[in-house]
C-alpha cells in the first residue's frame, strides 16, 4: 500500500507553496528533528533558551572567582587561552562532566590582575576533525582585528554595571504609532560603519524631529560578513562590536527610555505552537512585561492563527497579500473577518510589501512570481495601493508597517534582478532611486512638501496604443499633455491617484508630462518612450 503524507496547514492553505512542498517538508522534518535533540538534551526549549544564565562567564560568589562554561558533548578535549596567560593553548584545560559540558574556574586571587575587562581570549577545541581554535557559543562580545580579520572572543566586565532603570513613561500620551525601522551601522550617510553613539547622537534626533515615535533596530547580534545584513549570527549572545560597545548600545536605550521611541514591549515575532508549544512561556513574558513596565503596553506579530495571538494587549500580523500568495483584495477580506470575530484584539500589520526591479517594466499588469527573476515594478506599486486602500479604510486598524523602506542584502535571495537581495525595498539598495510606490506614499503622508509625481516613468519602451497614465500628487489637480496634447485635468481620489484613461500614444518617441492647476504651487513631472 502506498504511504501517504498529511500536507502541511501552511502550504495546504496557500497554493503558491505547492511546487516547493518536497523542500518545506524536509524544512519540517530538520526542524523536527532539531527540537527533538534540544529537549533530549536540554528538557526544553526554554531551558535552552535560558542556557546564557549558566553558561558563558558566571561569577561565583562562594568560590570568590569566575566560571567559564561551554557545552562541546563531541569535544575530546578542551582548553582555554588568551592574553591572560601569554596565548599558551594548553594551559589551561576545561573538565568535562556527564552532561557534556566543558568549564574551568578561574579563582580571583590568581587572576585578578591577568583576567580583567576587555581581556581576549578563545577555546582550543579537539574533536573528530583535529585541534580547531573557536570563539564560545555563550560570547558576549566579539571583536574582530582590522589587519587580519581575526575574530577573537572577549571578556566583558565594566566597574559600574549599567543601570536598565529609566524615567516614568506614559505610553498613552503618544496616540497613533510610527515606526522607523534602522540598521544602525548603515543609517548614516558617512561610508563606513556607523555606531551606537553616532545613531544615538545623530539618527535618532532626526528620527524624531520627522514625526517617528518608534524605533526598531536591525541586525543587532554579532555577524562576521557585514554584507549579510545581519541574517548571519554567529554570536547570538554578542551585540556587533562593529556598532560599538554593550555600553553604548545600552547608553541608546537608557537615553531614550523616557522618549517616544519606545511605546511597546514587543514579546515574538512568527512563532509556532506545534514542537515546545511557546504560549505558556508568552503569558509569562507578558505578566513579567507588566510587573517590569506598567506604563507601556505590550504586543507581538504573528503569521498565523492560534491561542498566541490572544495574549499580548495588541497583535500584528505580517501579511503579504498579493505577493506570496492570493490577491491585494485578500487583505481587507482577512481583516474585516479577523475583526468580526474577534472585535476584543487590537489588530495592526506589522509587515506587509512586495518587491521590485526598477530594471523590469511591463505595459500589463501581471502578478510577480517571489521566487522568479522577473519583479516588475508596476506590480509592487499596485500592491502597495490596494494593500494601503485596505488597511487605511479600516479604522478598527491600530497601525502599520511597509516592509520595507530600502532594498537590503539577503545572502539566501536568489529572486528579482541579482542574487542575495530582498527587492521589497521603495529605494534602491543603493539609496539612489525612489520606486514609484515610496511616491504614492509620500503624496499620502506628507501634508507639508508638495509632490506631483509620474508612474511608470522608466518603462520608456511600450508595446500598446492605448494606456492608462498614473500620478501621484498632495496638491488639488494635475493637467495631462501627451506630445503637447493636453488629455483635461484631474482630480486626486482620496488616496492621491490622478488617472487618464485610453491615452493614446504615437509611433516613436513620446512626451508625458503632468502640470499641477495648482497655480500657487508650480509642479511639474514628465517621460519619454516610445511605442
Amino acid at each position: 500500500m502506498e504511504k501517504t503524507t498529511r500536507r502541511l496547514p501552511i502550504v495546504e492553505r496557500d497554493e503558491w507553496l505547492h511546487p516547493v512542498e518536497e523542500q518545506m517538508n524536509r524544512r519540517v522534518e530538520r526542524y523536527t528533528q532539531k527540537l527533538a535533540a534540544i529537549e533530549r538534551s536540554s528538557g526544553s526549549l526554554v531551558d535552552y533558551a535560558n542556557g546564557y544564565r549558566y553558561f558563558g562567564w558566571q561569577w561565583d560568589d562562594a568560590l570568590d572567582g569566575w566560571w567559564l562554561r561551554e557545552w562541546l558533548p563531541g569535544a575530546h578535549d578542551v582548553y582555554v587561552f588568551g592574553d591572560f596567560n601569554n596565548w599558551q593553548r594548553t594551559e589551561i584545560r576545561m573538565h568535562k562532566d556527564a552532561a557534556g559540558v566543558w568549564s574551568a574556574f578561574f579563582p580571583a586571587a590568581m587572576y585578578r590582575d591577568r583576567l580583567r575587562h576587555g581581556s581576549l581570549y578563545k577555546i582550543h577545541v579537539h574533536g573528530d576533525n583535529g585541534w580547531m581554535d573557536r570563539i564560545p557559543a555563550y560570547a558576549t562580545r566579539v571583536v574582530q582585528d582590522e589587519a587580519t580579520k581575526n575574530y577573537t572572543a572577549q571578556f566583558w566586565n565594566p566597574a559600574q554595571p549599567f543601570d536598565w532603570r529609566g524615567d516614568a513613561f506614559d505610553a498613552s500620551a503618544v496616540g497613533s504609532l510610527l515606526i522607523y525601522e534602522a540598521h544602525v551601522g548603515m543609517a548614516q550617510e558617512k561610508e563606513g560603519v556607523g555606531t551606537y553613539r553616532e545613531f544615538t547622537e545623530k539618527i535618532l534626533p532626526t528620527i524624531k524631529k520627522e514625526g517617528y515615535n518608534a524605533v526598531q533596530l536591525m541586525a543587532i547580534a554579532e555577524h562576521p560578513y557585514y554584507g549579510s545584513f545581519g541574517y548571519h549570527v554567529s554570536s547570538f549572545f554578542a551585540p556587533t562590536s562593529r556598532c560599538g560597545t554593550p555600553e553604548e548600545l545600552k547608553e541608546l536605550i537608557r537615553q531614550h527610555f523616557n522618549h517616544p521611541s519606545i511605546c511597546v514591549w514587543g514579546l515574538f515575532n512568527e512563532l509556532l505552537e506545534f514542537g515546545d508549544n511557546p504560549v505558556e512561556y508568552i503569558k509569562e513574558l507578558n505578566e513579567l512585561a507588566h510587573q517590569e513596565d506598567t506604563t507601556r503596553p505590550t504586543t507581538s506579530a504573528s503569521n498565523q492563527m492560534g491561542d498566541l495571538n490572544f495574549i499580548t494587549d495588541a497583535i500584528a500580523w505580517n501579511r503579504y497579500d498579493g505577493w506570496y500568495g492570493g490577491t491585494p483584495a485578500d487583505l481587507g477580506r482577512w481583516l474585516d473577518g479577523m475583526h468580526r470575530d474577534h472585535p476584543e484584539i487590537r489588530i495592526a500589520i506589522s509587515e506587509y510589501g512586495a518587491g521590485a526591479s526598477i530594471y523590469h517594466q511591463q505595459d500589463s499588469l501581471v502578478k510577480s512570481v517571489p521566487n522568479s527573476w522577473w519583479h516588475p515594478e508596476n506590480w509592487q506599486t499596485y500592491y502597495h495601493i490596494e494593500n494601503w486602500k485596505a488597511i487605511s479604510a479600516r479604522p478598527y486598524i491600530w497601525g502599520s508597517f511597509v516592509w520595507n523602506m530600502f532594498d537590503f542584502g539577503a545572502a539566501h535571495r536568489t529572486e528579482g534582478d541579482r542574487p542575495g537581495i530582498n527587492d521589497k525595498g521603495l529605494v534602491t539598495f543603493d539609496r539612489k532611486v525612489r520606486k514609484d510606490a515610496f511616491y504614492f506614499y509620500k503624496a499620502n503622508w506628507n501634508k507639508e512638501e508638495p509632490v506631483l509625481y509620474l508612474a511608470g516613468k522608466r518603462n520608456t519602451v511600450r508595446s500598446r496604443r492605448l494606456q492608462t497614465i498614473t500620478a501621484f500628487t498632495n496638491q488639488p489637480g494635475a493637467e495631462l499633455f501627451v506630445n503637447g496634447k493636453s488629455y483635461g485635468k484631474a482630480m486626486p481620489d482620496q488616496y492621491a491617484i490622478l488617472e487618464w484613461k485610453n491615452v493614446e500614444l504615437q509611433p516613436g518617441e513620446n512626451e508625458i508630462k503632468v502640470v499641477s492647476i495648482n497655480k500657487k504651487v508650480k509642479l511639474m513631472d514628465s517621460f519619454r518612450c516610445k511605442l
